[in-house]
């Protein structure tokens, strides 16, 4: 009887390793295979949704996209409601002023109070949320973009001006 006992844990055990390594298959299979975006629905005014397919990943690039548009990439699992637009716009502007404040002292611009004060004014006035559809149902994908004619040197003259 002791012996039967051992031997259906034993099947148990393997039973459940089997599936779990089965699981990360499935997932690492469907996280490395290339997709391409299907189609763009803006979220705030003013962005027209792109057309035609893209490369995922340059699509996805975050930091300077060209030297008028800066853009950070936001995922958000999917909770079957529409997720909290405030939330998500205050997620996606968060994490643009930290990846400009990095990008500052990447290029070695010294950031003060009123560096801090441009960033956000620059982010409340230029940004723009859009939701990108990406075929996925356990995330949605956003991209927070600043657009800016001369964002670039715009943004490194922050330190230059007083």
């Amino acid at each position: 009887m002791k012996i039967l006992v051992m031997n259906k844990t034993a099947l148990i055990k393997k039973i459940f390793i089997s599936l779990f390594y089965i699981i990360l298959f499935i997932i690492f299979n469907s996280c490395t295979t290339k997709k391409e975006i299907k189609g763009v629905t803006p979220i705030s005014q003013g962005k027209e949704p792109l057309k035609g397919t893209i490369n995922k990943q340059k699509f996805l690039r975050e930091g300077f996209i060209t030297r008028d548009i800066y853009r950070v990439v936001i995922v958000q699992p999917n909770i079957g409601s529409k997720n909290n637009m405030k939330s998500l716009i205050k997620i996606a502007k968060r994490k643009t002023y930290t990846s400009l404040q990095n990008y500052l002292l990447e290029n070695d611009i010294r950031i003060n109070r009123n560096t801090q004060v441009r960033i956000t004014n620059l982010i409340n006035a230029n940004g723009k949320l859009i939701k990108i559809d990406m075929g996925r149902k356990s995330s949605d994908t956003y991209i927070y973009e600043i657009t800016k004619k001369n964002l670039k040197q715009h943004i490194k003259n922050f330190s230059k001006n007083k």
